[in-house]
């Protein structure tokens, strides 16, 4: 059940039901599209974006967890890990015990990856699904082991947060849950990685991340021969006899 829809411009109040169907609860924690184009400009011009965003909601629906979406417009803070912190404390606030955190960019998350971390949960366990470059793709955290300040003083946006993360949980409880490693989309060599790693079942998502990849090729091969054709033959081909007619 979504208890919230960011999206919607009529509403600037994240929560718009207290109705829970379990003590757990799902944060789909993403930037705006601005704020994804920004960061990442080979995301432009293209629909990748929204397919990403709809492809998370579905798969959480499929869970029959409630569920909470933040996008930039509704984050509280300065900085990543203050805003994030926020956004987890909110949850909490609403009366869950649990909270499971999941971005938008990791098209290898599944229904399972959330059913198992709610299992887990219910075990007491902490449950880290991390990424290949260091960070990672989903959390999931009782609130007796959040600490909010701790939290907002680990190395947001580096490779170092799922290992400080863990390490800190370590102090707390050894009851730690690590799932499988997937890829997120950071940049273009990650578009490459998460194209071979798809399931062939998500024809549509596998076909943008293709269009994609064929539209980046086609411009760095534009500015190639751009290079090659104009800049080097100008400055570097000085050899070369004049011809006149």
């Amino acid at each position: 059940m979504l208890l919230t829809d960011f999206n919607k411009a009529e509403s600037k109040q994240p929560f718009l039901n207290t109705y829970k169907t379990n003590r757990t609860a799902v944060l789909i924690f993403v930037l705006s599209e601005e704020e994804e184009q920004r960061k990442k400009p080979f995301l432009r011009n293209n629909t990748l974006y929204h397919q990403l965003n709809n492809r998370v909601k579905k798969v959480v629906e499929k869970t029959g967890l409630d569920y909470f979406f933040f996008n930039e417009d509704h984050h509280i803070g300065v900085g990543f890990g203050e805003r994030f912190s926020n956004a987890i404390e909110t949850v909490y606030e609403k009366g869950y015990d649990t909270v499971i955190t999941i971005g938008n960019d990791s098209p290898g998350l599944n229904a399972n990856h959330i059913l198992k971390t709610q299992e887990a949960l219910q075990k007491d366990h902490f449950v880290m699904g991390p990424a290949y470059d260091g960070g990672f793709y989903l959390m999931g955290l009782h609130k007796t082991y959040f600490n909010k300040a701790k939290f907002q003083s680990f190395s947001w946006n580096t490779s170092k947060v799922s290992s400080q993360i863990v390490e800190y949980i370590k102090q707390l409880t050894g009851a730690i849950l690590i799932l499988n490693y997937l890829f997120d989309i950071d940049n273009v060599s990650d578009l490459k990685k998460v194209y071979k790693t798809l399931s062939l079942s998500l024809r549509l998502l596998r076909a943008i991340i293709q269009k994609l990849i064929q539209s980046i090729q086609f411009s760095l091969e534009k500015l190639h021969w751009f290079v090659f054709d104009i800049v080097l033959k100008v400055f570097y081909n000085k050899g070369s006899p004049s011809i006149s007619l």
